[in-house]
């Protein structure tokens, strides 16, 4: 591998942006739910050199990167199959509750019965919140994107502060491909990308900090401000024929949310282990 591509920043920052911009505009015309497909092309290349496609034996990681995986086939489904609407948000959630308790499942084996409510419930529904939180932005594509974009930045960067480089490589890949959707939403007008980013975005986002709360230094606290995104995106904004004023709105609503996740864990963590 050439010495460029092993530089994490264009590993978890170039490449899936620079990916997910292009196959934006190429699929933006064929809506839902095409037009999100750009997502997981874009992170999945970013994994496969931040992480490669080796997937035995079943790490945390790779099992995040198979629920990613299974996430974006449930996008799919969900956007061209099923209409009813309590089905359409009942099967996230229960999605991200199994693939949160997959992930950790090497946690609940050493755990005694007695603390296990403890160890469960909080980080059950913290992904399940978050996961449903951000699906039923799925009508608003640019709050949507902007919540994936402020929820990947604040969960990357807290990763990288109190848990690892890998955790937080992945997810600011997440932050780069949903930055380029929203530059192109920018550019070239409205699309729905619809669940296929969606869902495993969030997804992605919410196993990444559960796995570092529990296989790192990641203090739960970091991760409390995180769940205010999908509620600060939905804070009103002007409406009218310019785009480009209700983006910026809602971005300054939900920086905050990022911002203080970063710092909580930059006072407790220190310096970036890399």
């Amino acid at each position: 591998m050439s010495p460029w591509l092993d530089n994490i920043f264009v590993q978890s920052a170039v490449i899936p942006f620079v990916v997910a911009l292009i196959a934006a505009v190429a699929l933006r015309g064929a809506g839902v739910p095409w037009a999100g497909l750009g997502f997981p092309l874009a992170f999945g290349a970013a994994a496969y050199f931040i992480a490669g496609f080796q997937f035995l034996p079943l790490t945390s990681t790779r099992k995040i990167l198979l629920a990613a995986a299974g996430a974006v086939i449930l996008g799919l489904v969900l956007d061209t199959f099923i209409r009813g609407r309590r089905i359409r948000l009942w099967l996230p959630v229960l999605t991200a509750a199994a693939a949160t308790l997959w992930v950790i499942w090497a946690v609940v084996t050493r755990t005694e019965v007695a603390a296990l409510a403890g160890v469960l419930v909080p980080v059950l529904a913290y992904a399940a919140w978050l996961v449903a939180g951000i699906d039923t932005l799925e009508s608003r594509p640019a709050r949507s994107l902007i919540a994936v974009l402020m929820l990947a930045l604040g969960t990357g960067v807290s990763a990288l502060l109190g848990a690892t480089a890998l955790m937080g490589q992945l997810g600011g890949a997440v932050a780069a491909a949903a930055g380029a959707y929203l530059l192109v939403f920018l550019w070239r007008g409205e699309f729905h990308p619809g669940r296929t980013l969606l869902l495993p975005a969030a997804l992605l986002c919410a196993l990444l900090g559960v796995a570092a709360l529990h296989f790192a230094r990641l203090p739960w606290y970091s991760l409390a401000p995180l769940t205010l995104i999908p509620l600060l995106a939905r804070l009103p904004t002007p409406q009218g024929h310019n785009r480009f004023i209700p983006i910026v709105l809602t971005s300054l609503y939900t920086l905050p949310a990022a911002a203080a996740a970063i710092l909580i864990t930059l006072a407790v963590a220190g310096a970036p282990p890399i």
